[in-house]
């Protein structure tokens, strides 16, 4: 036996080990004092994304996070999540520190000094807010005692003066009258016993003044409306021609009562509306709640609560860290920004977009969580935004508009305009904001006007800062299913480009590679010569995809039906065509008015609606995003458009891993490996050992 070779393989082997040994206390020794990690998965589930470590390296003041709640009711994965989300904030060295309270395990007491400090830190405010408060409600007493004790003997006396066919009507109507004071007096003796009431348990009884005199200042100004018009009734009734001395008199005491009512009740409603209630104030909900998540920084809005069951949604561990590391750090961008943009929806729908259940409540979700604003803008109605003297806004108060095109093709239906005319009213404010410098996202519909030998009033609007839609040609794919049968798509999947050559679009793109982008009935987009512009989101080409001139059939079609077309269109060189690229949104920059003007214009109307951007897959058992870019380029845009250039990175959503298919190279690879690799490693752990051995 060769014992020297033994001994040889012994220390080496034993050298090794004690090697071993020291580098793993050193970095554990090292990762201790520097809280530093190095994240080598693909997923990247052990490090915060661009965005987030590029917002967290911006905050000049310190911020806190208050996460509350019984932990034990939740689900264990999602807890473990939140958690490990938490600690990557903390070990990141930014100035945001967290409070977990688990009032379930005896935080409950914590929970109550955080809520006490916080009225105390506005003690002045709060107990101005609560006086305020404490006065509308005293007013609306007072209204109601004038209604009760004053107007409704003056309407029995102005009864008197009526024909007796007439009087029963007025002496009814005065018997209403001191109802609607009693009961306005009783809905003012309830708020008053309300507002002495503790919301949370902390001794602070003011920080219900919101809540308690919302509703009593909504019924007083309703009451005030009402009365309002009764009395210009009175005074057509006191004035009509011959009408006696003693109804005109009486009728002017009463109108005169109600008016002087009036203006005191308005007054008060004046005076609450214009006090402005401390942040702590406005969260009391949050607070009340048994759980909850709070942000807290030094300047206005100074408390921000977030939905505390979004943040522990159950899910994989991945997902549900990313998830939870985007609803942080949004939720701290709103609260250090001191941008705070206005999003402009526009649109000619004879209806509201924004009030129609299951569309845009995701969208309105995301910009009210990234500090937007937003404002509804029905160019059928209104020439104008509500409220607006400058349609570009300030650098404070940057203004975003949204515009989504209407249905061409659609009838105007019963005293309505028809789709072509409502496209006609949307291209006139579009090109007059876009004139004006201001900054616009558009969504562009397929168009039956330029067939007709009309240009798209949408699409002609773009062409002032160089960029061309092809709204008479929306893309199609041809698909083959697993029987052989072939169907036409208008939807497709679209990725952002490998690169664009530009600053401008890798700004805006970087957060969207490879990241699976939807869009329905997409039309390209091309830009002019000269123009700065960069591609955002494209179609891979390929003989199965082409712009379609007959497009109109497919669009009228359900859904559901579109299988059943036949004959499929198929592509017609003379009429369709097959650009390369096919980009279906891009952006563009330029000088106007002295000052830089951007736009970004996306080839198809429903990218960001609530049906997209919820959708969801599972991938390896991972319940994930199914069209992960939508969000992306939306959150991209829109930062992009309101000059929030700073938070510019990748976003959470571009860690999640997108599993292919394996091709059959790949596959045989693995195969000859499996069946070669194993046994010539084996071979060769056999030679080293012998080796070793001597």
């Amino acid at each position: 036996m060769n014992t020297s070779g033994g001994m040889k393989a012994a220390w080496w082997i034993g050298l090794g080990v004690l090697a071993a040994l020291v580098c793993t206390i050193s970095a554990v020794s090292l990762g201790e004092r520097f809280g530093t990690r190095w994240d080598v998965t693909a997923t990247r589930e052990h490090a915060l994304s661009a965005r987030t470590v590029k917002l967290l390296s911006g905050l000049q003041q310190p911020h806190q996070v208050a996460i509350w709640g019984d932990f034990a009711t939740l689900e264990a994965q999602a807890k473990r999540s939140v958690l490990e989300t938490v600690e990557l904030f903390e070990r990141s060295g930014a100035k945001v520190t967290f409070s977990v309270l688990d009032t379930g395990g005896g935080g409950r007491e914590q929970f109550v000094s955080l809520v006490q400090s916080l009225a105390n830190a506005e003690t002045s405010g709060v107990k101005g807010y609560a006086s305020s408060a404490k006065a509308l409600i005293d007013a609306t007493g007072a209204f109601g005692k004038d209604l009760s004790e004053v107007v409704g003997p003056g309407m029995d006396e102005l009864a008197k003066t009526f024909s007796p066919a007439n009087r029963e009507a007025a002496t009814r109507r005065a018997s209403a009258v001191r109802a609607a004071g009693r009961n306005l007096m009783d809905l003012a003796a309830k708020a008053t016993a309300d507002l002495g009431a503790d919301p949370i348990g902390a001794g602070m009884p003011e920080l219900n003044a919101q809540a308690v005199a919302r509703p009593v200042r909504d019924a007083l100004g309703l009451a005030t409306e009402q009365f309002g018009k009764f009395a210009s009734e009175l005074a057509s009734v006191g004035e009509a021609p011959g009408a006696s001395d003693e109804l005109i008199l009486a009728t002017r005491s009463v109108v005169r009562s109600i008016t002087e009512a009036n203006t005191r009740a308005q007054g008060a409603i004046s005076a609450f509306n214009a006090a402005k209630a401390p942040a702590v104030v406005r969260i009391v909900d949050a607070l009340k709640s048994p759980r909850g998540v709070l942000l807290m920084g030094p300047e206005e809005p100074g408390l921000l609560a977030l939905d505390f069951d979004e943040l522990f949604a159950p899910g994989s561990r991945a997902d549900a860290r990313r998830r939870a590391e985007e609803l942080l750090a949004t939720g701290l961008a709103s609260m250090s920004s001191a941008v705070r943009p206005i999003a402009v929806f526009m649109h000619a729908e004879a209806q509201s977009v924004l009030e129609r259940g299951r569309l845009f409540e995701t969208l309105l979700a995301r910009l009210t969580l990234r500090n937007f604003e937003v404002v509804e803008w029905p160019v059928l109605t209104m020439d104008v935004p509500p409220g607006f003297a400058d349609l570009r806004g300030t650098a404070a108060r940057p203004v975003v508009y949204i515009a989504l095109s209407p249905d061409s093709s659609a009838s105007g239906g019963t005293g309505g305009l028809p789709g072509a005319q409502r496209a006609q009213k949307l291209g006139a404010a579009l090109s007059r904001v876009i004139a004006d410098g201001g900054s616009v996202l558009v969504n562009l519909n397929p168009s039956v006007l330029p067939s007709a030998g009309q240009p798209d009033p949408i699409a002609a609007a773009i062409e002032a800062v160089g960029l061309k839609a092809d709204s008479a040609r929306p893309i199609f794919t041809r698909v083959t299913g697993s029987g052989g049968s072939t169907t036409i798509s208008p939807d497709a999947l679209a990725l952002a480009p490998e690169a664009t050559g530009s600053e401008l679009g890798s700004t805006i793109a970087a957060g969207m590679r490879n990241l699976r982008t939807f869009a329905g009935f997409p039309l390209t987009i091309s830009a002019e010569t000269g123009v700065k512009s960069a591609a955002l989101v494209q179609i891979p080409v390929s003989e199965n995809v082409w712009c379609e001139s007959q497009w109109l059939g497919v669009w009228q079609t359900p859904a559901a039906q579109r299988a059943l077309i036949q004959p499929i269109p198929t592509y017609d060189a003379s009429k369709d065509a097959r650009p390369d690229p096919m980009v279906i949104a891009r952006s563009v920059e330029r000088e106007h008015s002295g000052q830089v003007q951007r736009v970004v214009a996306v080839g198809s109307n429903n990218w960001m609606a609530d049906f997209v951007l919820n959708q969801r897959t599972t991938i390896d058992g991972r319940e994930v995003a199914e069209f992960p870019g939508n969000a992306e380029l939306l959150d991209s845009a829109m930062l992009w458009l309101s000059r929030q250039d700073g938070l510019l990175s990748g976003g959470t959503v571009g860690a999640i891993a997108l599993i292919d298919p394996l091709t059959f190279g790949q596959l045989r690879m693995l195969r000859i490996l499996a069946l070669v690799g194993i046994p010539i490693g084996v071979l060769g752990c056999g030679v080293l050992y012998r080796w070793l051995r001597g």
